[in-house]
């Protein structure tokens, strides 16, 4: 998967790294192709902590369809999945998730494979 040139990711300046957030931001620090440590701050809450693909969204405005991308599409699509879960839940009968970070945290834990770490993008075509 390829994201799109423009969207971002990072560590906070004004955030503390939550402690479930340590193995997966630890994991991806060791890595050996990242920019000089100066350039971020590695001690601050990393974001997004999850999303979608942020590529293919299509919007209707001012009479057109327009093609978008981002993290400002993508994150927000996978917090939709999530309410959707919750609508499903409590159409049965069960809880909502509640916070559901510590839990996709420990899931990445005990298999990272089931997640991907975008790390190449192409320029979004703005139609």
């Amino acid at each position: 998967e390829i994201g799109v040139s423009f969207s971002s990711g990072g560590f906070s300046n004004y955030f503390a790294r939550p402690s479930f957030q340590d193995a997966a931001v630890n994991a991806f620090l060791s890595q050996s192709t990242l920019p000089p440590s100066s350039y971020y701050n590695s001690s601050g809450r990393g974001f997004p902590d999850i999303s979608t693909i942020g590529t293919g969204f299509v919007v209707y405005t001012k009479g057109h369809h327009k093609p978008v991308g981002g993290t400002s599409a993508a994150t927000p699509t996978f917090g939709s999945m999530l309410s959707m879960i919750n609508s499903l839940r409590l159409a049965a009968g069960q809880p909502v998730l509640g916070y559901a970070l510590p839990f996709i945290y420990q899931a990445w834990s005990e298999n990272s494979s089931s997640f991907l770490d975008i790390t190449t993008s192409q320029t979004q075509d703005e139609g």
